[in-house]
């Protein structure tokens, strides 16, 4: 008579690799099988678009092929100059925030955004202050605007490096 575990063990589909000891090999080969099948789909791939653009290339006109290379190199001259103009502007950012007007405008600016978004969600509430109050809080806002104008257009050029 035998055991539950023999019979188990020698049913269709169950090998050594299931023993729980034999982790590291199954995980060994589970790795070189995902490399192989990497590999191979890789291969099928360049194949194909290889095919493909051989198919696309016999059936295009002469006509089509020169639109065809006209149109990459104006995508291309498209992302080589939003890529410069990126870096350029990412520079100035950096040379403008080492003045500390421009850094103590940008913390300002933060402020009146974080502001606005809470006026936003406290809109409610804000139509019940009386008139009056909300008069008094646009004009201080207002002011304090046009100081903060005034500021930075004082004192700027007196901390501009460059």
């Amino acid at each position: 008579m035998s055991t539950y575990a023999e019979v188990a063990a020698s049913a269709p589909g169950v090998s050594d690799n299931d023993n729980p000891n034999s982790n590291q090999n199954s995980n060994q080969n589970f790795n070189q099988n995902l490399n192989n099948l990497q590999n191979d789909l890789q291969n099928d791939l360049s194949h194909a678009k290889d095919k493909l653009r051989k198919s696309i290339n016999s059936n295009l006109s002469d006509d089509q092929k020169k639109k065809i290379k006209e149109t990459k190199s104006s995508i291309a001259r498209f992302f080589e100059y939003l890529f410069n103009k990126t870096s350029n502007a990412a520079y100035t950012i950096t040379e403008e925030l080492k003045n500390p007007i421009v850094a103590t405008q940008s913390i300002l600016t933060i402020g009146a955004i974080a502001g606005g978004i809470f006026a936003y969600h406290e809109r409610a509430r804000i139509r019940r202050i009386p008139d009056d109050v909300l008069n008094v809080y646009a004009a201080i806002l207002t002011g304090a605007v046009l100081v903060d104008g005034l500021l930075f257009k004082s004192l700027y050029p007196k901390y501009k490096k460059y």
